[in-house]
């Protein structure tokens, strides 16, 4: 008796290992909106019944996931982001930090996306900004610039895969010592996050300003066409007159938004001053950038899973960012250089952009002086 009680016990604990490790692979490749429980029983080789008998919902399996498959991924990587400004740059940590987000983890990764989504998903609300709070104890800025810089990190190598950054270069600029004189900069001209808009076709800008506003609250995958003219106040014969079905809208819309984001952060960056990113970045972690972060976050991860929109955006990217990087090179030296900034501004964005989602007390803390250490050194720190 008690052996076979023993025999069963192992069994559950082997298939809820199988369902968790179905359930990341599975995030890893649909997205987190793209999941179903028919998918993961799947994957894990086990009946949909055996899904239900453990979870409710699929979204109790989003928050298992976080607590057993990537919490500790996650703490691994806020810990070795903290050494980084506590040890004061020292080669060690910042080498640590530098393995981390070469090649994170498949949980890493999963982490980071349920950390994006957090905000309107209740039972990951019920956990996470929790267990993050935990991680990050009493911080500072520097502390949480880093921490923010490589969660973002880890979210863009979601989307670069291979081809991202080499983040070694830019993780020794948090942990350099403010120079002791400083080289005055050029006056930042002041920034201003245009809306994306059509000015001249009334149905398209009612339709984009739909798109942007239901997307930042429920994610491209929610973002039916029904949701999208409804917010549009808009009849369902006129949205079909210009789109053949709901595939179409979201790719010409978000196509749009894209183009009109990577136009006003190129005027951004071509100009990215310490002051100029830090205006840039007070704007984006202000209570009135909550919309535009929320936006960013979603078409980021829903960049990662549908291929059209991929394509759209690594060559609205790849334009954007090749012309910023090349106009400032005399700045800092080379387009490499140029491009590790433009990378630093991205990733802190997206990372900081995270933080604010869970609650993090971002809006008390001054983010000039990290920004500033940061891309001032990016200047006169020899590459190496």
């Amino acid at each position: 008796m008690v052996t076979a009680h023993r025999a069963r016990r192992r069994t559950a604990v082997e298939n809820d290992q199988r369902i968790l490790r179905a359930a990341v692979w599975c995030i890893e490749r649909h997205g987190i909106d793209g999941i179903t429980t028919v998918g993961v029983a799947a994957a894990a080789g086990l009946s949909t019944g055996a899904l239900y008998a453990r979870y409710e919902h699929q979204h109790d399996l989003l928050a298992d996931v976080w607590q057993r498959e990537s919490l500790d991924a996650v703490q691994g990587l806020v810990d070795a982001a903290l050494a980084v400004p506590r040890s004061g740059g020292g080669p060690a940590a910042v080498a640590a930090l530098a393995a981390r987000l070469a090649e994170p983890s498949n949980a890493l990764r999963v982490g980071a996306q349920l950390m994006a989504v957090t905000r309107r998903i209740d039972e990951l609300a019920d956990v996470v900004p929790g267990d993050v709070g935990s991680m990050l104890g009493e911080h500072d800025g520097d502390d949480l610039g880093v921490v923010a810089l490589a969660i973002g990190a880890v979210l863009l190598d979601g989307v670069r895969g291979a081809v991202g950054t080499d983040w070694t270069p830019i993780i020794r600029w948090c942990g350099a010592p403010a120079p002791r004189a400083v080289t005055p900069w050029p006056p930042a001209p002041p920034f201003r996050a245009e809306p994306v808009h059509d000015p001249d076709d009334p149905v398209i800008d009612a339709l984009l300003r739909a798109t942007r506003q239901v997307i930042a609250r429920s994610g491209v995958e929610r973002a039916t066409l029904q949701r999208i003219g409804r917010a549009a106040r808009l009849t369902p014969t006129v949205v079909y007159n210009r789109f053949e079905n709901r595939d179409a809208l979201i790719l010409d819309l978000v196509e749009r938004i894209l183009r009109g984001s990577a136009t006003a952060e190129l005027r951004t960056m071509v100009h990215a001053s310490p002051e100029m990113l830090a205006m840039h970045l007070g704007t984006l972690l202000s209570p009135q950038g909550q919309p535009r972060r929320r936006l960013a976050l979603e078409l980021l991860l829903a960049t990662m899973h549908d291929v059209r929109l991929a394509e759209v955006a690594a060559e609205v990217e790849g334009l954007s960012r090749d012309t910023a990087a090349h106009l400032l090179a005399d700045r800092y030296g080379s387009d490499a250089r140029a491009a590790d900034v433009l990378a630093f501004g991205a990733a802190l964005g997206y990372g900081a952009s995270v933080l604010l989602e869970l609650g993090g007390d971002l809006t008390t803390d001054d983010w000039r002086p990290f920004v500033e250490r940061a891309i001032g050194a990016a200047g006169r720190v020899p590459a190496g």
